[in-house]
């Protein structure tokens, strides 16, 4: 008992220290704690500041690209916002669909794809009549045709369909528009988007002498008057000749006829497909199809000039179209080979094929005609105007080269400063940030380490010490268990051992002596019983020899 109550005592002891030392130790953490808390928030703040000031720094140097930038595109991009501006505007406004023809521009609806287009054009009276069939595609579902013509009487309209079914159309009302050098056909169902259509429009005009659209020139041929037709459609005069969507967008694919007098002589952008000769004295030409183009492209003429032509060396057949006596004189033969010259040299230095079979140059004395085929180098013939343009472009180029490099220079030294100074700055910023940042996050991970070293240390020895105490008592318990277990088992043993000794000796002992007792006795009975036989014998044998010799 004197050993348990003295265990006891010690338990209670360290468990007293063990529970003291805990005690102890919230108080340092909440030191610690606190200690954190203060670095951790110094962390955010640090970061906080670093992620603002990257996005200053982002924000100027953004600022700083649109302002070097600003000045070269300011005007391309302010004329661009104004055409695309106008143009949503008018695709997207409300009374579009209600109203197509008031707006400048046509409407997308509708999108052409081929004209074929058959003109006859009488000298005599300067008139000209005409038969357009326009093939459209529908982008968007709507009820109104809008055409640009101008100055054009037209007599008949028929909107065919080449679905599935087709069939002729039917047509609310026409009308044309002057304001906006409009025709509006409006139809009784709308057409469906993703289909193609047709419209044929029968129309009279006359052949101005205005040098736009389809106009009438002179000249003078042996004391003569005579007269040409010839077209201008550069930039919206197209409208002026046929119906049409006169504008640069709508590209389209084009087949003229012409008709006219047997005198004359009709060109257009293609070759002549095929002639026939009709009986009332007139010639009808049939052109070939064009290339995909915009209506000014086109063009035609009807006149009684002769020609000479030279072929280039990639197959282009190139005439020079002039009066007569010109022709014969000479004088054009400059022009032509010159024009050789250019056209081979152009395709040469722009490797780019000429994408036409032919190249038609017809001088007219009163205007300048410049279109796709007919007066397609008509600039370049004019050798010395070409060239004195030629000399003063360059020194034009050279000197607005030298402005704008000594511009370019100077904008660029003052960008290179501003984005020197700019960057060291940011770059300034960037490293204080940084060495704040790595500093705090050093003295944070030491002060972390330290504590945490500490504290580590601190549970360590005192895990180490309660473990040492627990192991000393649970052995000094064991040790204790065992030395009374085993007195126990040898006094138990002994005591045993002492009891079956007795009790097998005293067994011994009185069984030695029962049987001792008994073997004595039964010794000693035996050993009377035969004395007494044999006295007995011996007895009465003698007494029966005595009797018998008595006897």
């Amino acid at each position: 008992m004197g050993i348990e109550d003295n265990n006891m005592r010690n338990g209670r002891g360290l468990s007293d220290q063990w529970a003291d030392s805990m005690v102890v130790r919230p108080r340092t953490t909440e030191r610690s704690i606190t200690v954190h808390k203060k670095l951790v928030l110094g962390f955010a703040i640090s970061i906080l500041t670093l992620i603002v000031v990257t996005a200053i720094a982002v924000l100027l140097s953004v600022r700083f690209e649109e302002c070097a930038g600003e000045s070269s595109s300011r005007g391309a991009n302010g004329s661009n916002a104004k055409f695309n501006g106008s143009r949503d505007g008018n695709g997207n406004h409300k009374d579009e669909e209600a109203q197509p023809w008031r707006h400048l521009r046509l409407p997308t609806s509708l999108r052409p794809r081929h004209y074929d287009l058959r003109l006859s054009v009488n000298m005599d009276n300067f008139t000209f009549s005409g038969e357009v069939n326009i093939e459209f595609e529908c982008v968007n579902s709507t009820k109104f045709i809008v055409l640009h013509t101008d100055r054009l009487e037209v007599e008949k309209v028929a909107v065919y369909s080449d679905n599935k079914k087709p069939g002729v159309m039917r047509i609310h009302r026409q009308f044309h528009y002057p304001g906006n050098q409009v025709y509006v056909i409006a139809l009784h169902r709308e057409l469906k988007p993703m289909r193609t259509y047709k419209v044929n429009i029968t129309f009279d005009a006359q052949i101005e002498s205005e040098l736009l659209g389809f106009f009438r020139s002179s000249y003078i041929l042996q004391g003569e008057r005579r007269y040409m037709a010839v077209t201008q459609f550069s930039p919206t005069h197209a409208r002026k000749a046929f119906p049409c969507f006169d504008e640069p967008i709508y590209k389209a694919t084009f087949r003229v006829s012409l008709r006219h007098d047997a005198s004359y002589l009709s060109l257009s952008n293609m070759p002549v497909e095929a002639s026939i000769s009709d009986d009332d004295g007139w010639v009808t030409n049939h052109f070939s199809r064009t290339p995909r183009m915009s209506t000014y492209y086109l063009a035609w003429a009807v006149c009684n000039f002769t020609y000479r032509e030279v072929t280039t060396d990639s197959g282009v057949v190139i005439r020079l179209y002039a009066r007569p006596n010109a022709i014969q004189s000479g004088a054009g033969d400059y022009a032509l080979h010159i024009t050789k010259r250019l056209l081979q040299f152009y395709e040469d230095y722009f490797k780019v094929k000429y994408s036409l079979p032919k190249l038609d140059i017809q001088p007219n004395i009163q205007a300048c005609i410049q279109t796709y085929i007919l007066l397609y180098m008509q600039a370049c013939i004019q050798t010395y105007i070409f060239l004195y343009i030629q000399a003063c472009i360059q020194t034009y180029i050279l000197l607005y080269m030298q402005a704008c490099i000594q511009t370019y220079i100077l904008l660029y030294i003052q960008a290179c400063i501003q984005t020197y100074i700019f960057l060291y700055i940011q770059a300034c910023i960037q490293t204080y940030i940084l060495l704040y940042i790595q500093a705090c996050i050093q003295t944070y991970i030491l002060l972390y380490i330290q504590t945490y070293i500490l504290l580590y240390i601190q549970a360590c020895i005192q895990t180490y010490i309660l473990l040492y105490i627990q192991a000393c008592i649970q052995a000094y318990i064991l040790l204790y268990i065992q030395a009374c277990i085993q007195t126990y088992i040898l006094l138990y043993i002994q005591a045993c051992i002492q009891t079956y000794i007795l009790l097998y000796i005293q067994a011994y002992i009185q069984t030695y002596i029962l049987l001792y007792i008994l073997l004595y006795i039964q010794a000693y009975i035996q050993t009377y019983i035969l004395r007494y036989i044999l006295l007995y014998i011996q007895t009465y044998i003698l007494l029966y020899i005595q009797t018998y010799i008595l006897l």
